[in-house]
């Protein structure tokens, strides 16, 4: 996928220029980052939201201080869990776009907003072959308003 759009996010206070998520184990982290350390910037530590998973974040970006983007990645972020755990990644790395998701309506896209999530994953099917609409919510305008794009 090529991304060349520009990106502000309300939270986090950054810019945004593109978009790679890659999922690693700490230590496939560290061949990467030495493999392709110019990229570290632009792509994201994808991980799911129990302890075990935000202890990964911590050891991942303490070894790798160039990594700016974090996802949570769940099948349903409809879960006060959930929102918990985006509260405390953006409470342990403040300057970091959080990625958080998955959810598929407006009130979950303001929840997980508010909560300090910079990019909502809305939408995400096992029908990814089949057309499913790009939801993005503006948190400037109004974050109650989902926007369907194409």
């Amino acid at each position: 996928m090529d991304v060349q759009r520009g990106f502000h996010f309300r939270n986090s206070k950054r810019s945004w220029t593109a978009r790679n998520c890659c999922q690693y184990t700490p230590s496939e982290w560290a061949t990467f980052a030495t493999t392709y350390p110019d990229v570290l910037p632009t792509v994201a530590v994808s991980v799911g939201s129990s302890a075990a998973d935000i202890d990964k974040i911590s050891v991942i970006l303490k070894n790798h201080q160039d990594i700016r983007f974090i996802c949570l990645d769940v099948a349903n972020g409809y879960s006060e869990f959930f929102v918990q755990a985006v509260r405390s990644v953006r409470s342990a790395f403040p300057g970091h776009t959080i990625i958080a998701g998955n959810v598929v309506t407006g009130e979950m896209v303001e929840e997980l907003l508010l909560s300090g999530a910079d990019i909502i994953k809305v939408g995400i099917s096992s029908r990814q072959s089949y057309y499913v609409p790009v939801i993005r919510a503006d948190p400037y305008d109004n974050p109650n308003a989902c926007h369907v794009t194409r």
